[in-house]
């Protein structure tokens, strides 16, 4: 599991030499394919309208960048929701180049190539070259990571910082060093910044510095180190800390979405994924209604850190109150994780793929990597005195999910660490097939096939058809006045779900715009049949006053 023995015979030394010589132009050529698909896709998306629409978190990050350039750079009162480092990040790029989102999917981009190459280095140091290689060809291919570089997400930055975070730490680990622990630091601190719940790896990192002989003889020097790197780290996230408590009305570390999170995704009924539980349909709006909602419900006014303490509490009560409940929601939250789908979100990768063909291409995904990493897991721990902080940064950032919701570009951020760990399985496969080891390839093939049948099981969301996705598409056609795709998008959402009212509603609005009467008047038609099946007055009113208004009896 260390980078390469030393002593080999000549044949497969010359063969090690090989890959040793060649492998800077490799990973060179490695990079370059990951760049070509990332502009394949993003020249893709960008001849689509929802490239330009945002939703749910992406259009609170927007708004919020916006904010910050246009009226307040302290993002107004109470402490941050959501991501601080890509808020801010995302508000520097629209003061550079003005209120559009190219600049930022030109880095996120930036990002992916750089995780390829952060994924390289970890691998390189904990597996050898061919691993490495490996591992960075799947990350260049990887399909999600090239999708969600083109949404307005934190996840490739959070992917990015996240494995450069573990790469820098095997740095310090390799050649301790008060600079290398502060350069470890402050990456570290930069991935919290950006994904709160990596803060979980911060004891792990600790400990193994304290521990670990391979940072020094002494433990003394050990604890000085350990102590500098958690100095590092406070300053790197305090100007957000300090922030939260100028502009907030308590002391908030990043930010103040755990209580809410928390009871979203244990809640009784909990689904394991996030759903909306107080009816806003932003994220700006949810974190409004779930503090009026705390409010409400302790009879009296709380501060956001009080708001979020109070939903948390809440959270452990609904747990204590059906812990075998709990238990299987737990257990299905990992069924989740484990799984090929990704669960949307701010935007939907399923349905991306209906739209751009090189999402179709025979590219890794989830379903291809999940397996592998796990029989890379299994190998690593082996060697878990040199492994421990990949392994503990996986098991951490997994804990975190499964405490509160799965999500796919959440889990994005873990994904790179899962490949170097899927690429260790796959090379130990290779070699023990080639060494005819046929104990250790049956039971690596075992590990595979189980977690093949787990990560390609049914999903529940599966299924779920794409018309309102459809809708979405042709809504945004519809307001950049472009009728004809509108109505074609519009069409195809009601060929999968006749009964998509707002769908009817839309394509009655585009015929009377065009004086086509009759279409108009069959729409409404359909519309008051809906309503009458539902037993909803109102959509019945509505449908019937249109007719009456285009000069058709409301009644067949």
């Amino acid at each position: 599991m260390t980078s390469e023995v030393s002593e080999r015979p000549d044949a497969e030394r010359r063969r090690f030499e090989w890959w040793r010589r060649y492998y800077r132009a490799i990973l060179v050529a490695m990079v370059c394919i990951g760049a070509l698909l990332r502009l394949v896709h993003l020249g893709e998306a960008a001849q689509w309208p929802l490239y330009s629409k945002h939703r749910l978190d992406a259009l609170y990050y927007h708004q919020a960048a916006r904010y910050i350039v246009e009226r307040d750079v302290g993002l107004g009162r109470g402490p941050l929701h959501m991501s601080p480092l890509y808020t801010y990040l995302l508000a520097g790029t629209y003061a550079v180049s003005g209120v559009q989102p190219d600049v930022i999917r030109a880095l996120q981009l930036l990002f992916g190539l750089l995780t390829i190459l952060s994924v390289a280095a970890l691998a390189k140091t904990l597996a050898g070259h061919r691993v490495a290689l490996l591992a960075a060809l799947l990350t260049a291919t990887y399909r999600p990571l090239i999708f969600y570089e083109t949404v307005l997400t934190p996840a490739s930055l959070a992917s990015l910082l996240l494995v450069s975070s573990i790469a820098a730490y095997y740095w310090l680990r390799r050649q301790p060093s008060a600079g290398r622990a502060s350069i470890f630091a402050l990456v570290f601190g930069l991935s919290i910044l950006t994904r709160p719940n990596v803060l979980l790896f911060a004891p792990i990192a600790v400990a193994g510095i304290i521990l670990d002989p391979a940072f020094g003889s002494l433990r003394g020097r050990r604890f000085r180190l350990s102590a500098l790197m958690l100095g590092v780290l406070a300053a790197s996230i305090a100007p957000v800390s300090i922030r939260n408590a100028v502009r907030g009305d308590s002391f908030v570390l990043i930010t103040d979405a755990a209580g809410l999170n928390f009871y979203i995704g244990n809640r009784r009924g909990a689904p394991g994924y996030f759903e909306p539980v107080f009816g806003a349909g932003n994220a700006a709006a949810e974190f409004v209604a779930f503090r009026a909602e705390a409010r409400r419900r302790s009879g009296r006014q709380l501060t956001f850190a009080e708001a979020s303490r109070y939903f948390m509490r809440e959270g452990l009560r609904e747990i204590d109150r059906d812990k075998l409940g709990w238990l299987q929601l737990i257990g299905r939250k990992a069924l989740f994780f484990a799984q090929s789908y990704e669960i949307p979100n701010t935007q939907n990768y399923q349905f991306a793929k209906e739209l751009h063909p090189i999402l179709r291409w025979p590219l890794p995904e989830f379903g291809w990597i999940f397996p592998f990493a796990l029989l890379g897991c299994i190998l690593a721990a082996t060697r878990f005195r040199e492994t421990y902080a990949l392994l503990g940064a996986v098991f951490a950032y997994v804990a975190a999910l499964l405490a509160f919701f799965v999500l796919a570009h959440y889990r994005l951020a873990v994904v790179p660490l899962l490949i170097v760990l899927a690429a260790l399985g796959v090379v130990t496969l290779i070699r023990a097939t080639l060494a005819a080891r046929w104990r250790l390839v049956a039971s690596g093939l075992a590990v595979v096939a189980v977690a093949g049948a787990v990560t390609f099981a049914g999903h529940p969301l599966l299924h779920r058809d794409f018309s309102q996705d459809y809708f979405q598409l042709a809504y945004a056609y519809h307001v950049r006045r472009q009728p004809a795709e509108a109505e074609l998008y519009y069409r195809r959402a009601l060929a999968i779900d006749p009964q998509n009212v707002s769908a009817h509603k839309n394509l009655a609005r585009l015929a009377q715009s065009q004086g086509r009467r009759s279409v108009a008047v069959r729409h409404f038609r359909a519309i008051l049949a809906i309503a009458e099946r539902r037993h909803d007055k109102g959509l019945a009113r509505y449908a019937r006053a249109n007719l009456i208004a285009l000069g058709e009896p409301s009644d067949p």
